[in-house]
């Protein structure tokens, strides 16, 4: 089985204001969402998470983490991800990621699911979804939904769930 999550956002403490995330602190927010994980992904199973995993770059946390939560991880990487190409020294990072755990790290990625077609899984949204007011920062790093039947992303939390082809 697939899962697609985003915006975990391990670490960060201001997330949890910013979010109005239930938990009084990171350590809680981080077990709450490794159970909630293991909870519903198996062993066997595919997890993609769709960017900003964690805040912070310490590898042997990366490595802690993705030890507790069931499944294979396959990062996408998000604008708080040391390895997103948003930032210089990514390609570096890419390995670092790889190396803590992530049997897969990339800026973006296609593929085909079932009844649904091609498939653009990212961290930012497409161009075509943004309107004037929204956050227009990295849009040379934003994808265009040309020749995809659907995007699956992250980066939007609670702003928005669905627009067009984009969830």
């Amino acid at each position: 089985m697939y899962w697609f999550t985003a915006d975990e956002h391990y670490d960060h403490n201001c997330i949890i204001t910013m979010e109005e995330r239930p938990f009084m602190d990171t350590g809680v927010m981080a077990h709450e969402l490794v159970r909630r994980h293991n909870e519903v992904v198996e062993p066997g199973d595919v997890t993609y998470h769709l960017g900003d995993f964690q805040w912070g770059t310490k590898r042997s946390r990366i490595e802690e983490l993705l030890r507790s939560m069931n499944g294979t991880h396959i990062l996408v990487a998000g604008n708080h991800d040391a390895c997103s190409d948003v930032h210089h020294k990514y390609a570096r990072e890419v390995r670092r990621y790889a190396r803590a755990g992530f049997s897969g790290v990339h800026q973006w990625l296609v593929l085909n699911l079932e009844g649904i077609g091609r498939t653009l899984l990212t961290h930012l949204p497409a161009l075509e979804t943004l309107n004037a007011q929204e956050d227009q920062r990295y849009l040379d790093h934003r994808p265009i939904m040309d020749g995809y039947d659907a995007q699956l992303c992250g980066h939007c939390h609670r702003r928005w769930v669905r627009r067009g082809n984009s969830i």
